[in-house]
């Protein structure tokens, strides 16, 4: 865990900036929680996006860090994702496949396995029925 403004925090970020060509989309954001989910809802072309894709790691900001679990995503990378799920919004790139291969392909990126965690969530939010049927 991370102090962070006196207190400890399992996920988060300081001083995060990113600006795409000229325009700046944030400069200089925190922000700090415990462990849990996070939505952002805001209106069209405010950088939740952006946000989202640094969280993750699929994108990089152009300062600051972003915390996991209490792992650095610049420095300790795998194990700051294995802590995250991130469905992005272009996450039909194979709009054929199945979902549980598609669980598969991201645990087999992860470096693991599909256990009975995720497909005991997927049963408890009603999805088990679909795992077996394309996007």
């Amino acid at each position: 865990m991370r102090a962070f403004a006196g207190w400890q925090y399992a996920h988060g970020f300081e001083n995060l900036s990113k600006r795409l060509d000229e325009r700046v989309i944030f400069q200089g954001s925190h922000y700090a929680s415990g462990a849990g989910c996070m939505a952002l809802c805001d209106e069209n072309g405010s950088g939740k996006s952006t946000l989202s894709g640094i969280l993750s790691g699929a994108v990089d900001a152009d300062d600051g860090e972003v915390w996991l679990a209490g792992h650095s995503l610049r420095s300790d990378a795998l194990k700051a994702k294995s802590a995250l799920a991130y469905v992005p919004d272009d996450c039909m790139a194979y709009p054929f496949q199945m979902g549980r291969a598609f669980l598969e392909l991201v645990a087999s990126a992860k470096k693991t396995s599909v256990d009975a965690r995720p497909l005991d969530l997927a049963h408890r939010f009603g999805l088990a029925p679909h795992l077996d049927k394309r996007f």
